[in-house]
């Protein structure tokens, strides 16, 4: 790479840190010049008779990425929020921001067929990324990433110009590597840049690729400890096997105001919690995935204790009690109902070992094995004046945390963003959790997600959805573009749907468990024989249904292979869009309805009601020429 005032960069240099004042281009070795990024030189600044403004034409340029967002795959010409938010029942044109937060992009040039990508090393708050939206008749089309603090730290991945090795760039930057305890590699030493790297610290066990179900409704019933073992045996009756139960919050509900009490039990739904954890983990082979959330309300009876402990996030300086607890409004009961509470704040020593203990206390000794932390987007941090700790590292080694604002010592939420407590939440989990069972694989579920999430969290899932044909569709472009994007490699939406005013059709229902046989984690919000003897076009559904989740076991070994091989070593997802391998095509650019699963088998599943039949798009490049035959 080349840039003007600057040295050649060769790969032995890289990282390489340019001055922000310089506009440059990058060369590889091929016959042109093409740009990958781009500052335009301040008017102040002298220009020699051959350093003219280089314009970026945007109309051969195909975004993609930012993770877990709504519409179609492709990204150009739209604006985001980079923000997480409790987007329950989102709108799956429009809907911004949701629960996850991926500052990183992938570029397609249709021209030089050169991918590239920008990564943004912030979690500010009030950052946004304009992809082609504003535009300004002195300066054509451009992209505009804007944030509140901290510092402009952003890395363009240029690997060797395609598409799995920019992923694989990315993964390697934001993951473990394979040094002394999994510490990351400084970034200063470029010598061990590029170091063996896995995704994550250990990898899930092979339960979580099985079929997982939920317990929403039957974890709030008067008698829920019966309810629950009920449930599990009547799945397994039908024929329908069960890996994995994700206990909802309505455990720890309080008897009489309905608000959750995370980590004190509701005794009058759940009476010997212990012996419910024996006989599904022990006597039923069954992982209990538990329901925690960052934050203790008001009334909570252990909300004192953590008080003393310093374990909240500290209200601003020039607030009525400077010392005491940030108040932030927080979720409560039912849908929309909230009450006064103060999150817990894990960079501070007394909230890590607070969290911890209770883990171990409340769940791990009545036998729940799996965290599912949920609610953990912290948006209800609202003044950027309070303050954090700040003594708890939420990444180790290098300089990680002073190049994303963190400073050591106490600092404000506005300086280092609210986003950056998901990641220690995480990181508290995972490491309780292996302390807990040190001979075990943690299950680790998250709601929210930052770049570096999957290496404490395997699974996640893509919020409360909505129960609609819209959903299933541009469900699957999400899919698409959080595999591109290196989220944790377990992903999927709840399937059924959990938003709405219904339960799905039967033709919704059966079209919903198709699509997911082949995503690499099923979890199951609605009851699979709720349509026993109904058919639709001569087909059983409850039979159908039965048939599928077989099928998902029958793959599980290719899918966990490709999970380790491909996702864990290399950063790629299991499901992929046809541009992974074709955008020589342009017309694989867009499409986002019919996908890869690994490198050779096609999906193509029926996305609209009353569809029996699809049409399938095969590309095929042979020698720079299209040869596209359209089934």
């Amino acid at each position: 790479m080349e840039s003007r005032s600057c040295p050649t960069l060769r790969p032995e240099h890289t990282p390489l840190t340019l001055p922000l004042e310089e506009c440059f281009i990058m060369q590889v070795e091929r016959e042109a010049w093409f740009p990958v990024s781009e500052h335009e030189p301040s008017p102040s600044l002298p220009l020699g008779p051959n350093d003219e403004p280089f314009v970026d034409d945007q109309r051969n340029e195909f975004v993609y990425g930012l993770g877990e967002t709504v519409g179609g795959i492709l990204r150009t010409g739209r604006k985001f929020t980079l923000e997480a938010r409790d987007g329950a029942g989102y709108d799956w044109e429009n809907g911004d921001a949701l629960y996850k937060v991926t500052p990183f992009y992938v570029i397609f040039n249709k021209k030089t067929r050169i991918w590239c990508g920008v990564y943004y090393n912030s979690l500010a708050n009030d950052a946004s990324l304009d992809l082609g939206v504003e535009c300004d008749a002195l300066f054509n089309g451009f992209r505009t990433y804007r944030a509140g603090s901290g510092p402009l730290d952003y890395y363009v991945i240029l690997g060797d110009g395609t598409l799995p090795s920019v992923i694989s760039t990315y993964a390697a930057l934001i993951s473990p590597s394979l040094g002394p305890n999994f510490s990351r590699t400084p970034l200063s030493d470029t010598d061990a840049y590029f170091k063996p790297w896995r995704a994550s610290y250990s990898l899930p066990p092979r339960s979580q690729f099985g079929f997982l179900a939920s317990s929403l409704a039957v974890s709030a019933e008067l008698h829920a400890q019966d309810a629950i073992q009920d449930f599990v045996k009547t799945c397994r009756n039908k024929g329908f096997p069960v890996d994995g139960l994700h206990l909802s919050s309505g455990w720890c509900q309080h008897p009489e105001n309905g608000n959750r009490h995370y980590f004190v039990w509701n005794r009058q739904r759940y009476p010997d919690p212990r012996t419910l954890g024996t006989a599904l983990e022990e006597e039923m082979g069954i992982r209990l995935i538990i329901n925690i959330k960052p934050w203790l309300l008001d009334d909570h009876p252990l909300y004192e204790e953590a008080l003393k402990g310093d374990s909240y996030v500290r209200a601003a300086k020039d607030a009525r009690n400077p010392k005491g607890p940030a108040k932030s409004i927080l979720w409560s009961n039912g849908l929309g109902e909230h009450d006064y509470g103060s999150y817990l704040d894990f960079s501070s020593p007394g909230a890590v070992e607070w969290w911890s203990r209770h883990i171990k206390e409340d769940l791990v000794a009545m036998n729940m094995t799996g965290m599912w932390i949920d609610n953990n987007e912290y948006s209800g941090l609202v003044d950027d004046a309070e303050i954090y700790a700040g003594k708890s590292s939420f990444w180790g080694g290098g300089d990680w945390e002073s190049r994303l604002g963190w400073g050591g010592g106490e600092t404000t939420v506005g300086q280092v963003g609210r986003l950056i407590q998901m990641m220690g939440m995480a990181k508290t989990t995972h490491e309780t959790m292996l302390e807990a069972f040190p001979d075990r694989r943690p299950i680790i579920v998250t709601r929210a997600a930052v770049p570096g999430m999957q290496a404490y969290a395997h699974g996640t899932w893509a919020g409360d959805n909505t129960t609609s044909w819209v959903a299933l569709r541009r469900g699957t472009a999400m899919t698409l573009s959080a595999g591109i994007s290196f989220l944790p490699g377990l992903y999927g939406h709840d399937i059924g749907g959990l938003t709405g005013k219904h339960h799905p059709s039967p033709e919704l229902l059966g079209a919903w468990h198709t699509r997911f046989t082949v995503h690499s984690w099923k979890e199951v919000s609605t009851t699979l024989w709720m349509y026993d003897g109904v058919e639709v076009d001569g087909v059983e559904i409850t039979g159908l249904l039965r048939d599928i989740v077989g099928l998902r076991y029958q793959i599980i070994p290719t899918m966990y292979s490709l999970y380790v091989n491909e996702y864990w070593k290399q950063g790629w997802p299991v499901l992929r869009p046809m541009l992974w391998y074709h955008s020589a095509d342009p017309k694989t650019l867009a499409l986002d309805e019919q996908f890869l699963f690994g490198s050779h088998i096609l999906v193509a599943p029926v996305l609209s009601s009353g569809h029996r039949t699809k049409r399938v798009y095969l590309p095929s490049v042979v020698d720079g020429t299209n040869e596209v035959p359209e089934w």
